[in-house]
């Protein structure tokens, strides 16, 4: 309500230097309470920080387009053609770009896990048709079943097949919906490696408590979305921008104008405190497991077809086959929407599983709910 009662445009510094500043000290917050790398914070360095965009699928299109400018630039500086290009995601990764890029299947035997000898396939196959892979996504939280990329063996192999520099494949980790739960300190243990990875973005509307639309991004150096992005008609200079000491956020994003987002992360962090987030965030997990336990229980009518992570919780019923087990679990899972006490979803994993999705991260949820539903 108030950052849209502000009703400003904020494009860039000059236009409303609060906006600009507090999402810089927000965004420094989050990296702060994330465990993110040093690489990824404006203090101390000009060259990297945070931006909120919209949603993950706009901030992964701002990635992906920043990643191509800049294997374009470096291709061209260093003489050579314009190869064809290539992209890569996790089978199970953000669906708003599967139609741009190529998706690497992954199986439960890997728990629904990319790994680094994933990558390396994919990336020795799209040289053996002539293509160029210049992007890769690693998942923090799939959205079929909240699985998480094998980040050191990404890095890993990236390092083997394509070591940084002119010609590096930019690696952006998305933790769209997982990313919340890296406010707790038990789960601050995957962003060991993310100073190796380009970019990072998590949504603060899907379990960090704060009203659609908010979806922030790190990048290791802002200057990879200055140069795909800025723009400066006579209309829009002006001594500070043209000093290079302050932040446009115009020259981070796809739109021109930029939303006073950041007002709503403050009032959200300074309302509940760091304290109250994590608790926010356990709360959902102890439901999960509780309800895994109830399965588990009744382990002669369901299995769980995922590890439960992150509040998100995959089952289907037993059945004597692959088919009849699909059969009975649609069953069951449109008989208990229809019903309406509850709201779930399905999907589909690796080999035609058909599986009930139960997410248990909504505050309203409480044990007695998890219980009923068990």
């Amino acid at each position: 309500m108030y950052p849209s009662a502000f009703n400003g445009s904020a494009f860039n510094w000059v236009c409303s230097p609060a906006v600009t500043e507090l999402e810089t000290i927000v965004t420094d917050w989050l990296a702060n309470i994330f465990n993110l790398p040093e690489t990824y914070r404006s203090s101390g360095s000009t060259l990297r920080g945070g931006v909120i965009h919209g949603t993950a699928s706009e901030a992964i299109l701002t990635v992906m387009v920043a990643a191509r400018d800049k294997f374009l630039r470096e291709a061209t500086e260093a003489g050579g053609i314009w190869q064809r290009r290539d992209a890569f995601q996790h089978q199970e990764s953000c669906p708003g770009l599967w139609s741009a890029v190529m998706e690497i299947p992954v199986s439960a035997k890997n728990n629904f896990a990319l790994t680094g000898a994933d990558v390396k396939a994919a990336v020795k196959k799209a040289h053996a048709k002539g293509l160029t892979p210049f992007y890769s996504t690693a998942t923090l939280g799939t959205t079929d079943c909240c699985a998480y990329d094998d980040f050191e063996s990404i890095a890993d192999a990236l390092q083997e097949v394509a070591p940084p520099g002119k010609g590096e494949i930019w690696v952006h980790v998305d933790a769209a919906y997982a990313g919340a739960a890296l406010v707790c300190p038990e789960y601050h243990h995957f962003t060991a490696q993310f100073h190796r990875f380009h970019s990072f973005n998590m949504n603060l509307h899907k379990w960090l408590l704060t009203n659609f639309d908010c979806s922030v991004t790190f990048v290791q150096k802002r200057s990879y979305f200055i140069d795909a992005f800025r723009m400066t008609p006579p209309y829009l200079r002006n001594n500070y921008s043209e000093s290079g000491l302050v932040t446009d956020y115009r020259d981070w994003q796809i739109p021109l104008g930029h939303r006073f987002r950041n007002l709503k992360v403050w009032f959200v962090i300074r309302t509940f405190g760091v304290r109250g987030l994590q608790e926010h965030i356990r709360k959902g997990i102890r439901h999960g497991d509780l309800l895994t336990q109830l399965v588990k229980d009744r382990s002669d009518l369901f299995e769980v077809v995922a590890l439960p992570r992150f509040a998100l919780v995959v089952l289907r019923l037993k059945g004597a086959s692959s088919d009849d087990q699909n059969a009975l679990t649609e069953k069951v899972y449109t008989t208990i929407n229809e019903d309406g006490k509850i709201y779930l979803t399905s999907t589909v994993l690796d080999g035609g599983i058909y599986a009930i999705r139960f997410c248990l991260s909504t505050p309203f949820v409480e044990e007695v709910h998890v219980r009923n539903a068990g």
